[in-house]
């Protein structure tokens, strides 16, 4: 049992995520990682430039295709 832990559900009473203290957390990457190191914190966007660049999407498209998801009534 985690000390600390914490749960957050959603309207009808189902565990959706959960909240653990910062110390296990920094535990939990450093066996993510395997190496006994901190996971690298440091993300550099510059790495990725153009990667997709070669495909042909339509952004704009696929914009306005996620806006009118966001519109639904339910």
């Amino acid at each position: 049992m985690i000390v600390g832990l914490k749960y957050i559900y959603d309207e009808a009473g189902n565990v959706e995520a959960a909240i653990v203290p910062i110390e296990v957390w920094r535990g939990i990457e450093l066996e993510i990682n395997g190496n006994g190191k901190p996971m690298p914190k440091k993300f550099k966007p510059s790495k990725y430039k153009g990667l997709l660049k070669h495909y042909d999407f339509d952004v704009e498209g696929v914009i306005k295709q996620m806006r009118s998801e966001w519109d639904r009534n339910f």
